[in-house]
């Protein structure tokens, strides 16, 4: 058998850019689709990932796999696919399209490694340039970032170029990838009977001591963080040793998942009854969501501000979870992310991961892994959460789908709202794009039939006896609230009347002020009623 691996490598190639490697006896069942290698590529071993498998190779010779970096595929293989059709559609090389969808803590890194090519160092260079030609003759090959700490404070980049030019050192680039490993903590755990311990602690000081850190740990009935016990009794990692050399408590690592959701606390809640326009919209998602049905087009959710849009989404989630698929929802902004991954840890605790740019690598690479697992089946985050290693995913929610974060800025140039149309088309799942002014292109797609369109134009902000509440703590002599005919309890409120001025005529008329006569009768008319104003500027420091 032999892989065709696509090298960490930025090769410029008008061909698809794919090596022939010949898959070693002892790594048969081990080698698939999406799983990272270590390959001979020229001089060096470069990092790779298995694109497809074939019986014979395209050219004579082929050299073999060198080692696996992960027995499991970092890249499902709807996300192969996907990456081909990103390079086709973005006119970006395959290994670009690749790179972005690597987890974190495994995407290639180039670092610059030093290297002198003469045993002495010749007169007539500068100061720096002698003292870097120097240090490697003595030390040897030196990464960039070494030669940096040991020369902090002088020009050692421009010394570089110097000794380069003269052919003094030569720079190469290597490519790797940074090791990641899932964090462990050291454990304590009693493991004697108390009474045991008075022949345990025999010739021992500060007994006291001793006797504090057993009776915690008996207490706790499970193994304990050595951290913990030590901050809890005051004792120090040398007094835990003893006991362990003893035999009186054991230690084990334990591995520790880096959640930012971790110290949070969020009480369940129940589903709210749907109201007469939510469920009108529902009763026409739901059956898209039915097992074995065929995901129809992506549906535009045209819904006004406080319409009841995020509880859409909340059941068309529980409906994937029910039947084992998964779910992503999108956000456009990291702000944004607290009160969304709020709403759906209420609903599904135990079950909700965010991913943004703002997580350390350490809980971006926990979080990738325990998608992988299955074990988190609801993932909320940026536009980058779409290349998370769903197994079976069902449902792909973009909020405020008209925002511009949705689009990327770098290569591969890309917009979510495609890449999640072709990830669905390749995972049946559905797409459900949620926006109170839509974009102009998903309105369009929608007129035209591409997209379904449902549309939720009525505000509900609120229960009735709640309003009647607030009124009545403000001492307000009015609201403009009303109930809905179809659920009385609910209270609706209009959008608020757009006007648009022209202030040309405004200039006509011979009003030369900033504001015109509408606005000024406006704010007038305002605070004659002694109500308050808001004005929005077209821009910052205007």
């Amino acid at each position: 058998m032999y892989a065709q691996v696509l090298v960490f490598l930025p090769i410029k190639s008008r061909e698809l850019p794919l090596f022939d490697y010949a898959i070693p006896q002892e790594m048969a069942g081990v080698i698939r689709p999406g799983v990272l290698v270590i390959v001979p590529f020229r001089q060096q071993k470069v990092p790779g990932v298995v694109m497809t498998l074939s019986e014979v190779a395209s050219v004579p010779d082929t050299r073999p796999i060198d080692s696996t970096l992960d027995p499991e595929p970092v890249l499902k293989p709807q996300l192969l696919d996907l990456a081909g059709w990103m390079e086709r559609e973005t006119l970006t090389s395959l290994y670009e399209c690749v790179r972005i969808m690597l987890p974190p803590g495994l995407r290639p890194k180039t670092t610059q490694e030093l290297r002198p090519l003469v045993s002495q160092a010749p007169e007539q260079l500068s100061e720096t340039g002698a003292a870097l030609l120097r240090l490697l003759i003595t030390r040897g090959s030196l990464k960039r970032s070494q030669v940096g700490a040991v020369m902090k404070g002088t020009a050692w980049p421009q010394a570089i170029t110097e000794l380069r030019r003269r052919g003094l050192i030569a720079v190469e680039q290597q490519r790797h990838l940074p090791v990641m490993h899932p964090k462990t903590v050291r454990m304590a755990s009693l493991i004697s009977p108390p009474e045991t311990w008075e022949a345990g602690l025999d010739k021992l000081k500060r007994l006291e001591l001793y006797r504090a850190v057993l009776t915690f740990l008996q207490q706790e009935r499970q193994p304990v963080e050595v951290t913990v016990v030590c901050a809890e009794t005051g004792a120090q990692m040398s007094h835990l040793q003893k006991l362990h050399a003893r035999g009186l408590i054991a230690f084990n690592s334990e591995e520790m998942i880096r959640d930012p959701l971790e110290d949070l606390i969020f009480t369940p809640v129940e589903a709210p009854i749907l109201l007469p326009d939510q469920q009108a919209v529902w009763e026409q998602i739901a059956p898209w969501l039915d097992p074995g049905s065929t995901p129809p087009a992506p549906a535009l959710l045209l819904g006004v501000t406080g319409s009841g849009k995020t509880e859409l989404y909340l059941r068309a989630t529980e409906k994937v979870l029910a039947q084992g698929r998964q779910a992503l929802i999108l956000v456009p902004e990291i702000s944004l992310t607290p009160q969304t991954v709020r709403r759906f840890v209420l609903r599904f605790p135990g079950r909700v991961g965010v991913w943004h740019s703002g997580m350390t690598d350490g809980e971006r690479y926990d979080t990738w892994r325990r998608v992988r697992s299955g074990e988190l089946t609801v993932l909320v985050g940026a536009r980058s959460a779409l290349f998370a290693p769903f197994s079976h995913l069902g449902l792909i929610v973009l909020d405020e789908e008209e925002d511009s974060s949705y689009k990327q800025g770098s290569r591969p140039f890309y917009h979510a709202r495609d890449v999640a149309e072709e990830l669905a088309r390749r995972t049946g799942a559905l797409v459900l794009l949620g926006s109170a002014t839509p974009s102009l292109e998903a309105y369009a797609r929608a007129q035209a039939g591409r997209y379904r369109l449902l549309e939720m134009p009525r505000r509900i902000l609120g229960h009735r006896q709640r309003i009647l509440d607030w009124q009545q703590h403000l001492h307000l002599p009015e609201n403009r609230y009303r109930p809905l005919a179809e659920s009385p309890e609910a209270c609706t409120i209009s959008l608020p009347p757009v006007q648009i001025v022209d202030m040309r005529a405004e200039l006509k008329a011979g009003n030369r002020a900033i504001f015109s006569s509408v606005l000024q009768q406006a704010v007038d008319h305002a605070l004659g009623q002694h109500q308050q104003i808001i004005f929005f500027l077209n821009r910052r420091g205007t």
